[in-house]
């Protein structure tokens, strides 16, 4: 794979993780920081939520959705335990639907939808099954083409900069020998 070697230094992929690409992860180093990732994104998909809600129906469903999604089941067992890379998957695409205008919002937001793009296609190897579906739905619809093209444009440049960080572990040339 020609783009390996650059990856791993774009990434940091020769640190030493298989989700080394994913900049929030590789933020976690220390141990109050991996206590501190999940409730931290968990919140900010909380809040972006309740902001899409509140376009739709009024601040009253905007602060109803935040509160459910906030108590749900799964994300009281994500910050339970471990750091798991994928709970920056809610704040992220729904960064990437508010920045889209997904709800009424008068105008596309670009640096966020880009940056959101971009981010949660190298959070982990299996980003495509969240995020491309959205996207090639953006691309498909007349208002949004623009914006959910190059959505697909910038998360599946990053996608790649992902399975070249990851494909030195599948192959065994990273990690532990």
């Amino acid at each position: 794979w020609a783009l390996e070697p650059v990856a791993r230094v774009i990434t940091g992929a020769a640190a030493g993780s298989p989700y080394a690409s994913d900049p929030l992860a590789r933020a976690s180093a220390t141990t109050l920081a991996a206590l501190l990732y999940g409730p931290l994104v968990l919140a900010t998909a909380g809040a972006l939520l309740g902001a899409i809600a509140r376009r739709v129906a009024g601040p009253r469903a905007g602060v109803a959705a935040m509160v459910a999604f906030l108590l749900s089941s799964q994300v009281g067992r994500i910050t339970m335990y471990d750091v798991h890379p994928e709970a920056a998957y809610p704040a992220l695409l729904l960064l990437w639907a508010w920045a889209l205008g997904v709800g009424g919002g008068a105008r596309t937001h670009w640096t966020p939808l880009l940056l959101a793009a971009a981010l949660g296609m190298l959070v982990k190897e299996d980003a495509f099954l969240v995020f491309l579906p959205w996207f090639a739905w953006a691309a498909w619809d007349a208002r949004t083409r623009r914006a959910g093209l190059a959505s697909l444009g910038v998360g599946l440049a990053a996608y790649g900069l992902q399975l070249a960080a990851v494909s030195g572990y599948a192959s065994g040339t990273l990690g532990p020998q």
